[in-house]
């Protein structure tokens, strides 16, 4: 079974939902997205380059999570193919 790591964004425009296959990879698309979206948290354009993708995602969230704008939920979870029997499930038969 593969596991997944998913990410839910909330935010005054909707919900943006992220999927990697690894915590790294789920970290850098949710920077990248704090990255786009910089100037909500700073008068400056963009965050220090020396800042890991996690530091990022933690200073943007710390100051949006103050003003209760915007929040995510990151959840790793497996991954069903059409051939596994997906967790607490019974099959459906005609």
């Amino acid at each position: 079974m593969t596991i997944i790591w998913v990410v839910a964004v909330d935010h005054k425009y909707g919900t943006s939902l992220y999927a990697a296959t690894d915590e790294d990879g789920i970290f850098l698309q949710l920077a990248d997205y704090c990255r786009v979206w910089w100037k909500e948290v700073s008068d400056d354009m963009a965050p220090d380059p020396v800042l890991t993708d996690r530091e990022v995602v933690s200073h943007y969230f710390d100051v949006q999570g103050e003003r209760r704008d915007e929040w995510y939920v990151m959840e790793e979870t497996p991954l069903c193919r059409p051939s596994d029997n997906p967790p607490n499930t019974v099959p459906i038969t005609e």
